[in-house]
């Protein structure tokens, strides 16, 4: 088992790492839109990924970046290299040192710094600071790489050019650059590939640039058209390696050609196959035998057996076993040496000690010398007892090892005599005859390594061993081809060509019969023989023609002469350059073609950032392709990434959620916005009156959409620090935001679980016909979560910070929000008790929904448009619909909290706004962007592509009719549609949406990363 475990480690390894890609190359072919369960076999990903323009311009500015930095990198760091290569070793080991720095550093703060470096410069953030950033931390990566081949250089080849009269420029591109070229083609790889693959450096530097790693880190969910990246990736690593391989495989075919064409050896074993049937033929010729075969099946199979068991020897490897024979050998001998070495060591040890001695005396006077020698004289002495010691052991080893050689000899004396005893009396069974022998033969052994000592035995015993080893193949080998040699003698027979006709002729009788088969049997002699001539004309022909082939070829690869000779090779400049002007002109009609690509992308009008996965592609190449507009299309993970990216970079349209439009506005960084430069109605609790005179106004209002009014009631009470110059009255969020998406978050129950049904009933609820949890002798509420771990039903619940905080502020203050900081330590102390409960766990986005979609739950807090994705997916794998939904609406509840008294809960709903920069560059194309986007036709395939629901009531009532919906929304049309769209689900005073509160939000992370803590204690 052991020894198969050694065997395969390499297989399981490769196994661990290419399984991975395996399965990413078949989900590349998944016609469903997830990667978590595979459909059937497609090409929609692909088709996905050619049309998806953000990500398709997100690779070619990686390429562009990777590219760039890596020549830029390569000069620097090469340069760099040479350069320390000069100076004193000192200096060089530091300067090495500083430059690996990055190398240890965390990316994180590598990142920062520069981020931070480029701020204080006054950067602008984008190609060069991403350009700077990728090209300072691929630099150590060219020094390392570089640095130790440029140590292997020999010095006096640089001598010897100097002294052939090169000058210093002619040094470095005829002789050390063509040295470093390995190294430098390896060290361009790795900067290459660092710096496609970054992520962390790009995010915080690459401002407007998105390469393809940003791209996918912030998608919302991972789509398959990301594994067809991946999968055209590998392949073309693979047909890279490929190409290389082969080009290897030609270039080392042509120098053993040439090294075979010098030695005489070029096609020899055509040659020798030729002759081989000319020397056959012409022994038929001579002969006039011909061969034949034995028809002995048993002389055949023991023929391939033996050829087998030859190709089996050639194969086997005796070298691990010599090697560690060996090392064997090496140990013992360096024992016997070091034995040896006592002596001559106690002699230097006792010089030593009388030279210590010597100079004692001399040293009289001086304090500090003297008691040196003191001290080195007492090692000295412990020393010199030590050997001693030693050397008397080694010579007591040896007397008692001649007597114990003596002891052996009388016991195997004694055990002779009595076997010669035996045998002459024949009292000795077989049995006997053989323990007998045994045991003589294992004490002479025993003597034999007594007397020579331990490691003299072992060492002979080790060599004889080598020694067996070494010969062992090649013994077999010979002896597996006497035996079939004399096997071919037994099955390869020659006989006369004419041998049947004469067998005949010897049985007849007839004069006449005899005299007709001696003419056949002249016959058939000639014409054999003829065949035979015609057959070895043939042979020699093809040895001319091949011989012709191989002088024509030793002329042109060895350069001959008309008499045979070298001539020295002259070559032109051109057939001198041909191959590197070759590979310089595709790789600049390469890089011009990515130059050309990333300029043509980043030559925009327009620049949005949004979350991933948050828009149909094909909108995007529409818009561009309807209005001529070219988009620069960035995407974030969360609200907080956005507002860390306008330090470094102005967007023109961002899609941040309610609280951050709030803090967005609160910070004067976006603009109010123009409703009658829209192509929808304005809500009538905007409060701003502002009028850009820039912008073109649409098409009349009579077209114009219409925004849920529940929606813009509860966006009203997100209230922002500006007022109205006029009328004083405070704006709200819809001054500054027009509604993108919006949703809830809702609970799911899996209701496969019989359990989970009994709970339900229990805790007085019911579900209806279409799988709506409904209130029967208690209303659903927040309660429910603590109730279910405490009935041992698994709970997952989404893990944002605010999410998990908002159940905390509803069952203690009946709100969404949590105003002060000592109302977020009353909710964290609720919530540990909580959070502690082993059946209750948090879940990132992503993992819930493939939680939720496998099933593997009970019950499930999450949003609604996840738990509709999910329902949606498992509808495609036709699984069962047995998942029920609910929102919380409880009224006239007590709070647990003392002095709160009665509350009312309800859940969050959430929006996601399209807003413009205050300082934004292209306004225009901004207001036009949002028209299209809200165009009905656009927002509905928009809020069939994401699976959240529109803002507009046209798209709510088409997605949610069936006679209109193909994507299976309106079979769920009460978790597509958020539950405010009732009105009459809310009509309080406190925004049922998270708020901005800086300093309380700042606390709430803190308190939910010590909730996370608490979980393991």
């Amino acid at each position: 088992m052991k020894k198969l475990v050694k065997s395969s480690y390499f297989a399981i390894i490769m196994l661990f790492i290419y399984i991975p890609v395996v399965i990413m190359v078949i989900f590349s072919f998944n016609s469903g839109d997830t990667v978590f369960n595979f459909v059937h076999f497609s090409g929609k990903a692909y088709d996905d990924f050619v049309h998806n323009s953000p990500f398709v311009k997100s690779i070619i500015t990686s390429l562009f970046v990777a590219v760039v930095s890596t020549l830029i990198s390569l000069i620097i760091g090469v340069a760099a290299a040479i350069g320390l290569s000069k100076c004193k070793p000192l200096s060089q080991k530091a300067w090495f040192g500083i430059a690996n720095v990055p190398l240890i550093n965390a990316d994180v703060v590598t990142a920062v710094s520069l981020m931070i470096i480029f701020l204080l410069a006054g950067m602008k953030f984008g190609i060069g600071t991403l350009l700077f950033a990728h090209i300072s931390f691929n630099v150590p990566y060219v020094l390392i790489t570089v640095m130790p081949r440029l140590r292997k250089v020999d010095p006096s080849i640089l001598e010897a050019a100097q002294d052939l009269g090169s000058k210093p420029y002619q040094i470095l591109w005829k002789v050390v650059l063509p040295i470093l070229k390995p190294a430098i083609i390896t060290a361009g790889a790795i900067a290459f590939s660092m710096s496609f693959d970054d992520f962390i450096i790009s995010y915080f530097t690459g401002g407007s640039q998105t390469n393809v790693s940003t791209f996918i880190y912030t998608a919302k969910k991972i789509k398959p058209f990301i594994y067809a990246f991946g999968t055209l990736l590998v392949a073309v690593i693979i047909f890279a390696i490929l190409v290389w391989n082969v080009f290897q495989t030609i270039k080392n075919k042509n120098k053993k050609t040439e090294e075979e064409l010098r030695q005489g050896d070029y096609k020899t074993p055509q040659f020798d196959r030729y002759y081989k049937k000319l020397n056959q033929e012409y022994l038929i010729l001579n002969t006039k035998k011909v061969m034949h075969h034995s028809w002995r099946i048993d002389l055949w199979i023991r023929y391939w057996w033996i050829k087998l068991l030859i190709k089996v020897y050639l194969l086997k490897n005796y070298g691990k076993r010599i090697s560690r024979l060996e090392w064997k050998q090496y140990e013992i001998r360096n024992e016997i040496r070091n034995e040896k070495r006592y002596y001559s060591r106690l002699e230097k040890t006792k010089k030593a000690i009388v030279k210590v001695r010597k100079d004692l005396k001399k040293k009289s006077n001086d304090s500090k010398k003297k008691q040196r020698l003191k001290n080195q004289l007492i090692r000295l002495l412990d020393r010199k007892k030590e050997l001693e010691a030693e050397i008397e052991w080694m010579e007591n080893r040896d007397e008692k090892a001649a007597r114990h050689a003596a002891r052996i000899q009388r016991q195997i004396d004694r055990w002779v005599k009595e076997f010669e005893q035996g045998k002459q009396e024949k009292t000795l069974s077989k049995k006997d005859l053989v323990w007998y022998k045994k045991k003589i033969k294992g004490l002479e052994q025993w003597k034999l390594e007594v007397e020579e000592g331990k490691n003299h035995y072992r060492l002979r015993k080790t060599t004889k061993k080598l020694n067996e080893l070494r010969d062992l193949k090649s013994n077999k080998i010979e002896a597996l081809s006497t035996r079939l040699e004399v096997l071919n003698a037994q099955l390869y027979l020659w006989k006369d060509i004419t041998d049947d006709y004469d067998k005949t002729i010897n049985q007849s009788q007839g004069q006449l019969e005899i005299v007709m088969l001696q003419a056949y049997r002249n016959h058939h002699l000639e014409a054999t023989l003829s065949k035979v001539e015609v057959k070895i004309l043939h042979l020699e022909k093809k040895v001319t023609h091949l011989q012709t082939k191989v002088d024509r070829k030793a002329v042109k690869v060895l350069n001959l002469d008309s008499q045979g000779n070298n001539r020295p090779k002259v070559k032109n400049w051109w057939q001198k350059s041909w191959k590197t002007l070759g590979v310089f002109v595709i790789a600049l009609g390469a890089f011009s073609g990515l130059t050309v690509a990333y300029v043509k992308n980043n030559i925009y009008d327009l620049v949005v950032a949004n979350w991933g996965e948050y828009i149909d592609p094909e909108l995007i190449n529409k818009f561009q392709k309807t209005t001529g507009y070219k988009i620069n299309y960035q995407t974030f993970d969360a609200n907080e990434t956005l507002y860390n990216k306008l330090y470094t970079f102005t967007y023109d349209l961002m899609v941040p959620s309610d609280y951050m439009v709030q803090k967005l506005a609160d910070e004067n960084k976006l603009s109010l916005v123009d409703w009658s430069k829209l192509n929808i109605q304005k809500p009538t609790q905007v409060i701003s009156n502002y009028l850009d005179d820039t912008i073109k106004a649409p098409s009349d209002e009579a077209t114009k959409e219409v925004i849920n009014s529940s929606l813009t009631t509860l966006m009203s009470k997100s209230v922002v620090k500006e007022t109205d110059e006029t009328t004083g009255a405070q704006y709200n969020i819809l001054d500054y935001a027009i509604p993108y998406f919006w949703g809830d978050l809702t609970l799911v129950f899996n209701q496969n679980n019989p359990k989970l049904n009994n709970f339900l009933t229990s805790y007085g609820l019911t579900v209806d016909d279409n799988n709506q949890v409904q209130p029967g002798t208690s209303s659903l509420d927040w309660q429910i979560i603590k109730a279910a771990g405490q009935a041992g039903l698994n709970v997952q619940l989404n893990n944002d910070p605010k999410n998990i905080f908002m159940i905390g502020a509803e069952i203690l203050y009946g709100r969404t929000n949590l105003k002060t900081n000592s109302e977020v330590d009353q909710a964290y102390s609720y919530l540990r008790d909580l959070i502690k409960d082993k059946h209750i766990s948090l879940a990132e986005g992503d993992s819930l929904i493939t939680t939720v979609e496998e099933g593997q739950f009970d019950i499930a807090l999450m949003y609604n448009g996840d738990a509709l994705f999910s329902q949606l997916n498992r509808d495609l794998k036709k699984l069962p619909t047995d998942f029920a939904y609910g929102r919380v609406k409880a009224d006239a509840l007590t709070s647990p909290l003392a002095g709160v008294g009665t509350i009312n809960q309800r859940t969050n709903v959430y929006s996601d706004n399209m807003v413009i920069a205050k300082d934004a560059h292209h306004k225009q194309a901004a207001y036009d962007f949002i028209n299209f986007i809200y165009n009905a036709k656009n927002a509905t395939a928009n809020s069939s592509y994401v699976g959240l629901a529109s803002p507009l009531d046209s798209v709510l009532t088409d997605l949610s009719n069936t006679s209109v919906d193909d994507d299976g929304f309106s079979e769920y049309k009460n978790l597509y549609q958020p539950i405010a769209v009732d009105a009459s689900y809310y009509s309080g005073t406190e925004p049922l949406a998270f708020i901005n509160n800086n300093e309380v939000d700042a606390y709430l992370v803190k308190k939910f990363n010590d909730l996370l803590t608490s979980i393991n204690y």
